[in-house]
């Protein structure tokens, strides 16, 4: 599944959104928009768009409910 998630936004050129080793970052309300993946994409909006608790924690994981991935740097 492919997931696309807007966790913030920076104007400056070369600025990036970080969370430094060992510190957390909760989000309130993140905004998940599934865009492919297997089964029903509808059904996977529904449970993507009901998250209660979600975290950046420092510097490359992000929690989604129960669900931990690793993020890669982009260089």
């Amino acid at each position: 599944m492919t997931i696309s998630m807007m966790v913030g936004s920076r104007t400056a050129q070369g600025t990036t959104a970080a969370c430094p080793e060992g510190e957390n970052v909760y989000l309130i309300d993140p905004v998940v928009v599934v865009i492919e993946g297997p089964g029903d994409a509808a059904a996977e909006q529904a449970r993507w768009s009901a998250l209660e608790y979600s975290q950046l924690e420092g510097p490359l994981q992000i929690s989604l409910g129960l669900e931990v991935f690793q993020l890669e740097a982009v260089p």
